[in-house]
């Protein structure tokens, strides 16, 4: 302490001495250096306080955030992001939604996100849909955008005929486009144009069901292939929805249902038929496809081979079409009302509005209440 004491004698002592002059203490020159170090050293910055101050997050949902950022780097200021974010269409729900999934959204930077955000604004990206690609695909950005993620999206956006419908289908398949478009997509949907299907119809299947063309090409020309043995050529208007209907069903699943017609009184010729006039009629479940075979067959007293050659009725709904109308006919013929004969496929495969006209309203003087029993099954049929 003594030798310290010199020390800063020797640093204070000045050139020369006047008796006023007093050397500093140690205390007060300490004291003087921590108010220096409390005015000049900024407070550190807090994700955890940006986080519920800068975006809305409450301190749970901050916490969790900022887990995956304490070893990052932060921008100096990374409200510009959230700013540019607000600027480019997102609300601030969604900015909570993208930060608290995808924190590290906080360390990319306007000049980074802007010329992306244009290209893809430039392809019909509006703010709402913009906010609502980025949120389904928050990891497109980070990729190789430009050769890679761009070109995908262009090519769905022509196929499927919209922006909109891209990005429906990107909500509910967030893999839709990791899928290669060169060794895969496109040799799929090239196979379906030279089968001379128009992409209006590839359009209205993959719609539906988009996994239907992201298969592997060998599996999905082995698949057409199948198609072909069951007697539906490539130029057959139901080509297309024959492959769409194997490509869910698994051989054991297919083989279910095959065994499950036969129970019912089909033969191996009577399943084929079905399946080239209609092969979405394998869709449903095999409970609900017995429900409907036994109903047409006891009920309405189809035959089995005519339900065969008229395979549509079984992908009609059983509690909306078929047994409405099936009790309509059966009020007005115990009522004695005469019914031009008409076959089951042409009374339940017409549309509401004929239906109406041709077996309702216009017996309602003989059978009122006939208005009744099938409002109530069209109640039903909006529920």
């Amino acid at each position: 302490m003594v030798m310290l004491r010199l020390l800063i004698k020797k640093l204070y002592e000045p050139a020369f001495h006047h008796p006023s002059y007093q050397i500093p203490t140690l205390r007060c020159i300490l004291c003087f250096s921590t108010s220096i170090t409390q005015r000049t050293i900024p407070k550190p910055f807090s994700i955890l306080e940006f986080l519920v101050n800068n975006a809305g997050f409450s301190s749970e949902e901050a916490f969790k955030a900022s887990k995956s950022l304490n070893e990052s780097p932060l921008p100096q200021q990374p409200e510009l992001i959230l700013s540019f974010l607000k600027k480019s269409g997102f609300d601030d729900t969604q900015i909570r939604n993208l930060v608290s999934r995808y924190p590290k959204w906080l360390l990319l930077d306007e000049e980074t996100l802007q010329p992306k955000f244009k290209a893809l604004q430039d392809l019909g990206f509006s703010g709402p849909e913009l906010a609502g690609f980025i949120i389904a695909n928050p990891f497109a950005i980070f990729k190789d955008f430009e050769h890679n993620i761009l070109p995908k999206i262009e090519f769905w956006i022509g196929l499927l005929g919209s922006t909109e419908t891209l990005i429906r289908l990107l909500k509910s398949n967030k893999w839709f486009l990791k899928r290669s478009l060169e060794k895969t997509i496109i040799p799929n949907v090239m196979m379906l144009r030279e089968c001379g299907i128009p992409d209006i119809r590839i359009r209205s299947v993959v719609k539906h069901r988009p996994s239907f063309v992201l298969q592997k090409p060998e599996m999905f020309k082995a698949l057409a292939d199948r198609v072909v043995k069951m007697g539906v050529p490539r130029s057959s208007g139901m080509f297309l929805w024959a492959l769409s209907s194997l490509q869910t069903s698994s051989v054991a699943r297919f083989n279910a249902r095959v065994k499950l017609m036969k129970s019912l009184g089909w033969s191996k010729e009577d399943f084929g038929t079905a399946f080239r006039k209609n092969p979405l009629f394998l869709t449903p479940s095999v409970k609900v496809m017995k429900e409907k075979m036994e109903f047409l067959v006891n009920e309405v007293g189809c035959e089995p081979s005519y339900v065969a050659n008229h395979p549509v009725l079984l992908s009609l709904s059983l509690e909306k079409r078929l047994a409405p109308r099936h009790r309509v006919l059966q009020m007005l013929k115990s009522r004695g009302v005469f019914i031009k004969k008409m076959s089951a496929s042409t009374v339940m495969c017409c549309s509401d509005k004929k239906f109406m006209d041709d077996f309702v309203l216009c017996h309602l003087k003989e059978v009122p209440e006939l208005v009744g029993i099938y409002s109530n099954s069209s109640e039903k049929k909006e529920q």
